[in-house]
């Protein structure tokens, strides 16, 4: 597929409308790393078979063409070769296959390793490879998207959940103190499910406690604190408690 970019180019748009057209239909007959023949017979016939034009209008053309930087000569083997300059900005590329390519160069049958001979061929000829590495195929890619966007909306819910579990937890704590920290600490320990309900617990037992109810509270620490520190475990000692002396 030709990338829809192509169509808002200068170098593109400073063409004539038969060079466009020519440069635009050129890139899917490229090779799998944007190499055309050299021949302008070739060309005429492998691009545009229905053009009634001379080869010498033609070769006007490929001028235009090349002026613009589009197009460059390449050379492999004593063999020319036109090559669409950064190929990979206007063709979307499988390379989960074989490259399918012109010069004579001689592939492993591992695909991968076949890509990167080639692409190491093309930087020698100094003609380089743009490339972000191997492209997902068009369903790959919609079922990778669609695993992202569920991760996402996991995320934003759990997030949600989170959130709204702390200001039940803040409205219960009764040292409110610092609560943008103490929220920090409430996402970073993100409970849910058993943790929630034994931090919430632990918080009631934690308000009966003589500490917390000395001095009006006087005592109780921060939120971020007993949050950090896991204090829902501590173990409570309430005002009521009785100390049991062994006989």
């Amino acid at each position: 597929m030709i990338n829809k970019k192509i169509s808002v180019s200068e170098q593109v748009a400073d063409l004539s409308i038969q060079a466009q057209l020519l440069f635009t239909w050129s890139i899917p007959h490229a090779d799998d790393v944007g190499v055309l023949p050299h021949s302008h017979r070739t060309l005429k016939a492998l691009i545009v078979p229905m053009w009634n034009i001379l080869l010498p209008d033609f070769d006007k053309i490929v001028a235009e063409i090349m002026k613009q930087g589009l197009w460059k000569e390449i050379e492999y083997n004593e063999q020319k070769f036109y090559g669409v300059t950064k190929f990979r900005d206007h063709q979307t590329l499988k390379k989960d296959r074989q490259p399918q390519i012109l010069l004579d160069i001689v592939l492993d049958k591992d695909f991968k390793t076949s890509w990167k001979t080639v692409e190491e061929v093309m930087e020698r000829i100094g003609f380089h490879v743009e490339d972000n590495g191997f492209q997902l195929d068009t369903e790959e890619k919609r079922t990778e998207e669609k695993r992202t966007e569920l991760k996402r909306s996991e995320a934003r819910a759990t997030e949600k959940v989170v959130n709204e579990t702390f200001e039940i937890f803040w409205v219960t704590y009764p040292n409110k103190v610092s609560k943008k920290k103490a929220l920090q600490a409430w996402q970073k320990i993100a409970p849910r499910g058993e943790l929630l309900e034994t931090i919430m617990q632990g918080l009631e037992k934690a308000k009966k406690s003589a500490q917390w109810i000395k001095d009006g509270g006087q005592f109780v620490p921060h939120p971020t604190t007993w949050l950090n520190q896991e204090r829902w475990n501590d173990e409570v000692i309430t005002k009521t408690s009785r100390r049991v002396d062994k006989v």
